[in-house]
């Protein structure tokens, strides 16, 4: 409706224009009125020109804002899978704190529901980056198949601390049931509850000067995002599980983060943080 009614209103502002300069142009002579036409063609073709240099700056402003807006989202959008990502891995490490403090089956039980969630998250982040930049000139992430090779190997080593956690949880539920009314247990069930392969993998020692010389080697599988290279193979042990899936946490972060910060990732080991050598002083058993 308001476009209408500006329309309407620049047809009626012709309307009158054209017919004040036919009044004018009819009390002039022959000579004064070929002037009048040559002013007013002049005019015209300055209001031409005007009119075509406004619409190309006014286009060429329509595109920088909308490029801008895009970029912007696309920041937004690199964010917050970094964000969700540092979430996740998170969980892992507040996994193994709880577990190891309170060493009782309901910490255990209610780590791993964490973990399944953290594990679930990546695969969300994995799906949206993927579903992103698959048929898409200039994807949010360049290497995006990369770090869906690193994802895909994070969430795979959580999977297989719940799956050993899925098949045992009823039995250990039942056990601390039978443990709190009976507290000499709570030790014994400590003790027996650790020696579940997930619960190796999740307390697992490792020294970080460790898992930053795996990282090249993990780079380059991700850059070859070799399908049969994915999973993380349980027979070194649960301490070299544990280095594999932090490597590839590491260089999974280090790309995303890149992408977030519209930066190449720079290749080689990035700056020794900290270091996990030894467990803490053993803590007094939660009964709960």
């Amino acid at each position: 409706m308001k476009r209408r009614a500006l329309a309407w209103r620049l047809a009626a502002i012709l309307v009158l224009a054209a017919g004040c300069f036919a009044a004018v142009a009819a009390t002039r002579s022959d000579k004064d009125r070929t002037e009048l036409w040559n002013e007013v063609g002049k005019g015209l073709i300055a209001l031409v020109f005007a009119g075509i240099l406004g619409t190309l700056l006014r286009m060429l402003a329509d595109g920088y804002q909308a490029r801008r807006q895009l970029e912007e989202r696309r920041g937004e959008f690199r964010q917050d899978k970094y964000r969700r990502v540092v979430l996740a891995t998170s969980a892992l490490r507040k996994a193994q704190t709880l577990v190891e403090a309170n060493r009782s089956v309901k910490t255990w039980s209610e780590q791993m529901l964490a973990l399944i969630d953290a594990a679930n998250e990546l695969r969300l982040v994995k799906h949206e980056i993927v579903l992103s930049s698959e048929s898409v000139d200039d994807p949010p992430f360049p290497n995006f198949a990369n770090i869906e090779w690193l994802l895909r190997r994070m969430y795979g080593y959580v999977d297989s601390l719940t799956a050993d956690f899925a098949e045992n949880k009823w039995k250990y539920g039942e056990k601390q049931r039978v443990a709190e009314d009976k507290r000499e247990l709570l030790e014994p069930l400590w003790d027996e509850l650790r020696a579940l392969d997930s619960v190796k993998a999740l307390l697992a020692d490792f020294d970080v000067k460790d898992v930053l010389a795996e990282i090249p080697h993990t780079e380059a599988l991700a850059r070859e995002a070799d399908e049969d290279r994915i999973s993380i193979d349980p027979d070194g042990g649960p301490e070299r599980a544990r280095i594999l899936y932090e490597a590839a946490e590491t260089v999974a972060l280090k790309w995303i983060a890149a992408g977030a910060l519209g930066t190449r990732p720079r290749r080689g080991l990035p700056r020794l943080r900290t270091a996990r050598t030894a467990k803490p002083e053993a803590a007094a058993t939660d009964p709960a």
